[in-house]
């Protein structure tokens, strides 16, 4: 179940960065922002399966948090490498598909 959840996230994540707004010229923060929150998934994913907690990822208009349930409550993450995170400058998210809806 959590690696469908995981792959959901991935798939309408990569999906609505095809939506986000980038300044002109700056196409090479974007492709490397993309890459790293990516990578930050995949890390979210296999901390999920070796620690059996559900794990999420909230994706706002500018930024993200990986969240952990524990207890029947959602909490931030206290790893580092998944720490919130703003995107970058001039960079926003304007609109997010899963499955194209």
């Amino acid at each position: 179940m959590i690696e469908v959840l995981v792959v959901l996230v991935i798939i309408g994540v990569m999906i609505g960065f095809a939506q986000l707004n980038a300044i002109p010229g700056e196409q090479e923060t974007l492709r490397a922002e993309v890459n790293r929150f990516a990578l930050l998934v995949e890390q979210a994913a296999n901390e999920a399966r070796s620690s059996g907690y559900t794990h999420a990822c909230l994706v706002g208009s500018v930024g993200y948090v990986f969240m952990v349930k524990k207890d029947d409550a959602w909490i931030p993450t206290t790893d580092e490498i998944l720490r919130p995170r703003e995107w970058p400058e001039g960079m926003t998210i304007s609109k997010m598909e899963i499955d194209g809806q």
